[in-house]
């Protein structure tokens, strides 16, 4: 699993969200996004979701829009 990002000021852009194939479709990538954008609204950050599949997940999760920069 691996999620990478970028923390500007008080601005973090998830660049990145990836779980192997092996081990995908089991809801993982959702947890890990689930999990950071938790840490990003405990730390009262702003998200960019530079990843296609935060953004989607974002999307999916309306209650996670209010952290959009």
């Amino acid at each position: 699993m691996r999620g990478d990002y970028q923390l500007r000021g008080n601005v973090v852009w998830m660049t990145h969200t990836g779980v192997p194939t092996a081990v995908g479709g089991r809801g993982i990538a959702a947890e890990l996004v689930r999990v950071a954008l938790a840490w990003a609204a405990g730390k009262d950050y702003r998200v960019v979701p530079s990843c296609s599949y935060v953004d989607v997940y974002m999307r999916r999760h309306p209650e996670t829009l209010k952290l959009l920069a």
